[in-house]
């Protein structure tokens, strides 16, 4: 910076300059001579100014500067640094990604390879036979059940269908909790820093201009702090002369403030303000921090304890289905004549698979049993209300059946002997009413058992789904 001599003091050079705030300036600030300092200070005490030499300013001011470049480029290469490491943990996701599927695919291909051989080593058998084939060969083929064969195929690929349908289905299901995620990054919060505008800043008044009161010649630097005051707009300063005229309830208050007091109170609630800022902005974030660990803590347990349900469900149906699949295997007695079957009535086959499938309706009901969610319970005392209720109704028919057993015999009794005609209708007719109860009775146990067996049926699908 050129540098020049005071007009006043011509041996003095114009090197100095006071950084008090009250003496600075936002723009155009001069030089001065130390004289001329000395002669603006007069009034004021020195201890609580500086008068600095542009040398030394200077010196500050690069350092400062330095500090400040050095500080922003560290920004900057923090920047880099956190954009690279982003890309990195993301690429370790997509490579994990990668991985998993490889294995899948590597999976699924060892299954489809397996079975392929042992089709391809039926067809190579077949075609052994077929090339040198004997009555033997003819007549199996002759026989071949080709529609039972093409069935037993069909069932296994459909089931085998069904549990890949059950696995792409959750893989898909993933992706789009994955792809439609919330994003917790708030663009115009996140790393969003503010452009500075190198401008000096000031805390101080000497820079505005204070109008003066005409009426007693002094500046008017004056203010009301009282809230009925506060609510003007524009506020208005008045000079300390006027005030006790105008505001007089005030001033026995305390409300009548200089301008130079209320700046101070000012700088007291701004670091009031910063320091409560920067206590509940930690508390804040620990508590997020605290909470948000609980909430993903319990989220993985959920999500684990729902996985193993819906593992055990999709294992459940397998186990079941392998019963049909894989039927007992035959005793044949002359020769195509099963002697199990012979042991069996058609009552107790259509028993023995009403039996399986109300095990596994038991079976089923107590995956969720050490669910802890109520509705869940309850979904669970349901279905187990639902197998008494069967059992009741079974019971129910039985005793019917007896009672209408016992009505037969009456009426043979009735053909076989002559009764009084009166006891005879009174008989028939206490027991027909018995008959009409019990059926009225079964009727309500059934319809009350068909309406909750829905409503359970409608919560499982709910909870499996969701």
């Amino acid at each position: 910076m050129n540098q020049s001599t005071c007009s006043l003091h011509d041996q003095e050079e114009e090197k100095y300059i006071c950084v008090h705030p009250t003496c600075l300036k936002k723009v155009d600030n001069k030089l001065c001579c130390i004289q001329c300092n000395l002669a603006k200070h007069n009034k004021w005490q020195l201890n609580d100014h500086q008068f600095m030499n542009i040398s030394e300013l200077e010196k500050i001011a690069l350092q400062n500067y330095s500090k400040l470049k050095e500080h922003l480029d560290n920004e900057i290469e923090k920047n880099t640094q956190l954009r690279t490491k982003t890309e990195e943990r993301l690429s370790d996701v997509l490579l994990s990604l990668s991985t998993w599927q490889n294995n899948q695919k590597k999976m699924f291909n060892d299954i489809t390879e397996n079975s392929s051989q042992v089709l391809a080593e039926n067809i190579r058998k077949a075609q052994s036979l077929m090339k040198s084939p004997s009555l033997d060969t003819y007549i199996y083929f002759y026989k071949l059940n080709l529609l039972k064969k093409q069935n037993e195929i069909y069932d296994i690929r459909e089931q085998s269908i069904r549990q890949l349908e059950y696995q792409l289905n959750q893989i898909e299901m993933k992706r789009d909790i994955l792809i439609n995620q919330i994003n917790f990054i708030q663009r115009e919060y996140f790393l969003s820093f503010a452009q500075m505008d190198y401008q000096i800043e000031l805390d101080n008044l000497n820079n505005y201009q204070f109008e003066q009161c005409e009426k007693h010649l002094c500046q008017k630097e004056v203010l009301c702090t009282h809230p009925n005051c506060l609510q003007n707009n524009p506020l208005q300063l008045q000079c300390s002369l006027c005030f006790p005229q105008v505001h007089k309830e005030h001033q026995q208050q305390d409300y009548i403030k200089t301008i130079a007091i209320v700046m101070k109170e000012q700088e007291e609630k701004k670091e009031i303000i910063e320091e409560l800022k920067k206590k509940f902005s930690q508390n804040i974030k620990k508590s997020i921090d605290m909470n948000l660990l609980k909430i993903n803590e319990s989220q993985q347990n959920q999500y684990q304890h729902n996985e193993k349900q819906k593992e055990k469900a999709v294992f459940l149906e397998q186990q079941q289905l392998s019963e049909f699949l894989n039927p007992e295997i035959p005793n044949y007695i002359f020769g195509h004549l099963d002697q199990k079957l012979l042991r069996k009535t058609k009552e107790q086959i259509n028993l023995y698979y009403q039996q399986l499938y109300y095990t596994y309706e038991s079976k089923f009901s107590n995956i969720f049993s050490n669910q802890f969610n109520q509705d869940l319970e309850f979904c669970t005392q349901l279905d187990f209300n639902s197998k008494q209720f069967f059992q009741y109704i079974i019971n129910l028919e039985y005793e019917l059946e007896l009672r209408q057993l016992k009505l037969e015999d009456l009426q043979r009794t009735i053909q076989s002997y002559t009764l009084n005609h009166q006891q005879i209708e009174q008989l028939l007719h206490t027991h027909n009413d018995s008959i009409k109860n019990f059926h009225s009775k079964m009727e309500k146990e059934i319809v009350k058992l068909q309406s909750q067996k829905k409503t359970f049926i409608y919560l499982i699908i709910f909870f499996i789904l969701f």
